[in-house]
């Protein structure tokens, strides 16, 4: 009887939510439907839309009416979606905003993805069910490029919650957003196949599609409502100036952000040193307060700059490290400066072409020999007449493939430094090419490893 109940009552609220649907169609206003229906839409999953939105078209509903109106469905339901958090309050190109922006980009998508699929369902001729399909299969390889929004989660945001001591977080979160990719990478590979046999296996797709939307709509949810309001709360606009600053390197998903540049130097994740104040804790989401305080945080003061460190463009090294860096480099490498004098050898044990010390300070025309020299000073002259592109020629020293580069090196204002030659032995790289049997690490299927057992 309870169970008669429950269903009863979860019919008519997806009775209720197609009406609202229907109405926007009709174009009544987005602000009066939220007022007239907001209890209710505060109990619906986000991640039902969609499978409301399928059942319309199957009524008649023309698909492409639904599919322009996605912006509006998202929109409807944006108030509920981040509760937690007043994304108007950050000006437009601050970055937390556009990661709102990106999952409310990839909500409208994956409910045009359900679309498509029940256009798809509903074709009657192979022609047509082709061309849905190739729609389907495009759109899926678009919403790969999701994982550029992961990625800044992952590589700006953490690394500031890692310095506070909180690593359980992170961890939580990423595993989620793998689980998202691992799933659409499924879902790419089910729809891959021929006709014929996505036919065959319609209801697996089905299920991995709507496993797919669930799991997405879910790690939405989470990041809008736990992880969003809680970088909110911890970040000041100095640290958020930082992430901007790296956050095109990385790239967005559907989203074009303006510029954001707050009047404050930018602080980044080595140069974050903070405690949580009693004031900041209460303003965390509860979810993310209990898991704080319920752990033993310390948070890492590690100095990343010691005494007598050169600060290069991205990080800091000693000489003794640098030193050994070069030497371990897989490769050899002369510099000759912008005045034509050799400056620096790597000091390796073994070299291909031997470099010594008194190398140091000659002109490099004196270092090949005279039948090279007019294609040395050729080359020398090139780069200092503006060309970047490096010059390549390969090499038979003994029984070795040798691969030689001689590359410009400039500043940022594009003035030539000097020239780098790196010398490398890719004798062992052809020997496998040729084989035809390339090692490497399959990380989609160690992943889908991991995912089985926890099913």
């Amino acid at each position: 009887m309870v169970s008669n109940l429950s269903a009863n009552i979860e019919r008519e609220k997806i009775v209720k939510m197609k009406e609202i649907l229907k109405k926007i169609h009709e174009g009544i206003s987005v602000d009066k439907l939220r007022e007239e229906f907001r209890s209710l839409l505060k109990f619906v999953e986000p991640w039902k839309i969609p499978l409301i939105e399928q059942e319309l078209v199957k009524e008649g509903t023309p698909i492409e009416e639904i599919t322009k109106l996605c912006d509006l469905h998202v929109e409807l339901f944006r108030e509920f979606i981040a509760g937690r958090l007043n994304i108007d309050v950050f000006p437009e190109g601050h970055p937390l905003r556009t990661l709102f922006e990106e999952n409310m980009a990839f909500m409208r998508d994956l409910e045009t993805l359900n679309l498509y699929f029940a256009a798809f369902i509903n074709a009657k001729e192979s022609a047509q069910k082709q061309t849905w399909l190739e729609k389907i299969r495009e759109f899926l390889r678009e919403m790969k490029s999701f994982k550029k929004h992961f990625a800044k989660s992952q590589m700006l945001l953490f690394p500031y919650l890692e310095r506070l001591g909180i690593t359980a977080v992170p961890k939580v979160l990423w595993t989620k957003q793998d689980e998202v990719l691992f799933k659409l990478k499924s879902l790419i590979k089910l729809f891959s196949q021929e006709l014929p046999e996505i036919e065959k296996s319609i209801a697996q797709i089905r299920e991995a599609l709507n496993d797919f939307v669930r799991t997405a709509n879910d790690m939405i949810f989470r990041e809008n409502n736990i992880f969003f309001p809680t970088m909110a709360v911890i970040l000041s606009d100095a640290e958020w100036y930082a992430v901007k600053l790296q956050e095109d390197r990385i790239g967005h998903y559907k989203i074009t952000p303006a510029e954001y540049r707050p009047d404050v130097e930018p602080i980044y994740p080595f140069q974050f040193k903070k405690e949580l104040s009693p004031e900041q804790l209460e303003k965390l989401p509860p979810e993310f307060k209990k898991m704080a305080l319920a752990l033993a945080v310390k948070p890492d003061y590690y100095e990343v700059r010691r005494e007598g460190d050169i600060e290069l463009d991205l990080g800091f090294l000693s000489i003794r490290e640098l030193n050994a860096i070069f030497k371990a480099l897989p490769i050899e490498i002369t510099f000759v400066g912008a005045d034509g004098r050799t400056r620096y050898i790597v000091n390796k044990d073994e070299q291909i072409f031997v470099r010594t010390p008194s190398v140091i300070g000659r002109k490099v025309e004196f270092c090949h020999p005279p039948r090279s020299i007019d294609i040395v000073l050729r080359i020398v002259k090139s780069f200092k007449e503006g060309r970047d592109k490096p010059a390549v020629f390969w090499a038979k020293v003994g029984d070795k493939t040798i691969y030689v580069s001689y590359i410009p090196v400039r500043d940022e204002n594009g003035e030539l430094l000097g020239i780098l030659e790196v010398v490398q032995d890719l004798t062992e790289i052809k020997k496998i090419i040729e084989s035809g049997k390339i090692p490497y690490f399959d990380v989609s299927k160690f992943i889908e490893r991991k995912m089985s057992k926890k099913r």
